[in-house]
């Protein structure tokens, strides 16, 4: 799968899975993606649409879907992750 691919699928499926606005995926970058063992923990590093002035948006848990690999927000992030830095 292309990285285009990867990361088309990752933006659709992190969408449906956190219900989060597009521009707060925009925003997400590397450095503040924390993989662990069965989940990944995203935390954002700046204000969002949707957040207060005094309560900030929390980092957010995928936790890893082993029913159906194919559609695991974690499974894919990797993916992505890995053919990002093979390049």
């Amino acid at each position: 799968m292309s990285i285009y691919d990867l990361a088309c699928k990752y933006a659709t499926s992190f969408a449906l899975a956190s219900c989060h606005r597009i521009s707060t995926i925009h925003s997400l970058k590397a450095d503040y993606v924390k993989f662990l063992h069965d989940k990944v923990v995203v935390c954002f590093s700046s204000l969002h649409k949707q957040s207060k002035p005094v309560k900030h948006l929390n980092g957010i848990e995928m936790h890893r879907f082993s029913n159906d690999e194919n559609v695991c927000v974690v499974n894919i992030l990797a993916a992505y992750n890995e053919a990002v830095k093979s390049k």
